[in-house]
């Protein structure tokens, strides 16, 4: 009987182990893609753009097409696939005229060997005489009535200036929208500066999208004035193994009902770069989605900002339903704010899950859940099996490496099998997990290590299971806890090595591991652990998350969890 204070802490370790190493295995693995069988009208046309001709029928590699305004003239039917060549880059907007149908999506798609092909919004300015000089290095474009939000050149990011007379660096820029000039400083021309100078002069480089059952695969898209690609009412869009590179507002919106999204294996570097308020993937308003969200990276080469530059995005009305097997690479906080926000879901949203996905180096928080019911939603939210290391690396005021605020209990909440391990230290404070204004809420085997505080239950809470976490190492409190919680069902937790007198205004359950547990650096078991040789049984959890009979009388095998590279 000595060992029952110990039992169901070995599933702390077991599940943040065994089952996150499944998680970094998910994370890592990719989608395979099968792509849609063609159907018995089904025609292939091909677009190079060098060598092939818009009076082609395009029916063959030998008299292909040239442009994509080729693809928006043709009368396309369900089950058609566009193959655009690899290798080749066009500088134009896709938009199309008809949808696909049920299991016949209109597919664009690429052909031959080589690079994706590449779809640009921008233009280029390689010749020296589209610059014009106007003293003190400074050199300006005209006829440029909008702000491009970027410039490039031979691939580097320019820097935006808020005023003509702050261009002191070379490549520094400055659009004046009164006088429709865009300036960059530079000692001498900058087309002599540079082999190659690109500029976003187009609003979209795929989109508005208005139609149904579209395939998108194996492109390079980027540069948009305002976004990459807009889907607007449009159903059924799937976008896989695409790339988006470069982009001063949002990389993709679904936006005004568009339902059934999927994005699979596709890679978003530098969105916002505008400095405003844009994402690599949003879904917003007039009930959009479901969107599902799979298999993906998210990384910042040139950070972003402004007032928002989170990666995903739910907003006013959307519905994003799955995030499943994503990296978010903040590259030392580049990726200036949080990885995953589900914000005010749609009614229609029953279910939201954020699973084995990992965070790194995010500059704010990593999963952000909050105002679940604005719209009437009740869903049912997992978040499991996630990885989330240096976060909140911005040193903001109210930023947590998971947080869940402001639903009741008609929503089932569930946070379980996270590995959580540092949150930076600086002026703020930051949870490893936040939660405030929140009911009926189930905190279970997670794992947490240096944070400023391990769990904050903070203000208006009311029930919340708190079971088998094990909270090791932070620099405050293993458990903090307002006057204002009430209800916490709070035993069986692990708390070891925490900074001040490891919990505050709450009084750890009397099966509540206090000693060491005796962890390894790859949180392993050392050998003499106190948790070692235990049958378990997670109380109130009849089963494991995947639908598992929990064991008793047996001590499962303790697994090994890879750290990222």
């Amino acid at each position: 009987m000595r060992w029952i204070p110990y039992l169901l802490t070995l599933l702390v370790v077991v599940g943040s182990v065994v089952l996150l190493r499944q998680s970094t295995q998910q994370t890592t693995a990719k989608t395979e893609y099968t792509p849609s069988p063609p159907s018995d009208t089904h025609r292939t046309f091909y677009v190079d753009h060098e060598k092939g001709d818009d009076r082609n029928p395009g029916l063959t590699e030998a008299r292909p097409w040239k442009s994509l305004a080729a693809i928006r003239r043709a009368t396309l039917k369900p089950g058609d696939h566009i193959l655009l060549r690899r290798g080749q880059v066009w500088r134009e907007s896709l938009t199309l005229e008809q949808s696909g149908a049920e299991g016949m999506p209109i597919v664009i798609g690429a052909y031959g060997t080589g690079d994706r092909p590449a779809l640009r919004g921008s233009d280029t300015f390689d010749d020296p005489a589209q610059w014009h000089e106007d003293g003190d290095n400074r050199w300006y474009l005209i006829g440029m009535a909008d702000n491009p939000g970027m410039v490039l050149h031979d691939g580097n990011f320019g820097v935006r200036r808020a005023t003509l007379d702050a261009l002191a660096k070379p490549w520094d820029f400055f659009h004046d929208a009164a006088r429709k000039r865009l300036y960059v400083y530079s000692t001498k021309n900058p087309a002599l500066e540079a082999t190659s100078i690109e500029i976003p002069v187009r609003e979209f480089v795929i989109g508005p999208l208005t139609q149904k059952h579209l395939e998108l695969r194996d492109l390079d898209l980027g540069h948009g004035h305002t976004m990459t690609l807009l889907a607007w009412d449009s159903d059924h869009l799937r976008i896989t193994r695409c790339n988006f590179v470069g982009s001063p507002g949002n990389h993709i919106q679904f936006q005004q009902g568009s339902n059934f999204g999927v994005v699979s294996d596709c890679t978003f570097d530098d969105w916002n770069l505008r400095d405003g308020r844009a994402y690599a993937i949003q879904v917003i308003e007039k009930e959009s989605g479901p969107v599902d969200i799979m298999d993906c990276t998210f990384t910042a080469t040139r950070r972003g900002g402004g007032e928002d530059h989170t990666a995903i995005m739910n907003d006013y009305n959307g519905w994003i339903r799955t995030v499943r097997g994503c990296r978010f690479v903040g590259n030392g906080g580049a990726l200036a704010d949080e990885g995953v926000v589900i914000w005010r879901p749609s009614a229609t949203a029953d279910a939201v899950v954020i699973e084995g996905n990992t965070f790194t180096g995010l500059g704010g928080t990593a999963i952000m859940v909050q105002e679940l019911e604005h719209y009437g939603a009740k869903p049912r939210v997992e978040i499991l099996r996630n990885r989330i290391e240096n976060v909140c690396l911005g040193d903001d005021r109210d930023k947590e490496a998971l947080r869940v605020r402001q639903f009741s209990a008609a929503s089932s909440v569930l946070i379980a099998y996270n590995l959580i391990d540092g949150t930076a230290p600086g002026t703020h404070p930051h949870p490893g997990i936040g939660v405030q204004e929140a009911k009926g809420l189930r905190i279970a085997n997670n794992l947490i290590r240096s944070a400023d505080v391990g769990i904050a239950l903070t203000r208006d809470i009311d029930g919340v299971f708190l079971r088998n976490n094990l909270v090791v190492e932070n620099r405050g409190e293993a458990l903090r806890v307002s006057v204002t919680v009430h209800g916490v069902d709070s035993d069986y937790n692990a708390l070891y090595g925490n900074g001040d007198t490891g919990t505050t205004g709450h009084r750890p359950g009397k099966h509540t591991l206090l000693s060491d547990p005796r962890l390894k650096d790859d949180f392993s078991l050392l050998p003499d652990s106190p948790c070692l040789n235990a049958g378990v049984k997670i109380s109130g959890l009849n089963t494991d998350l995947n639908g598992n009979p929990v064991p008793q009388g047996a001590a499962p095998e303790i697994g090994v969890l890879e750290r990222l590279e």
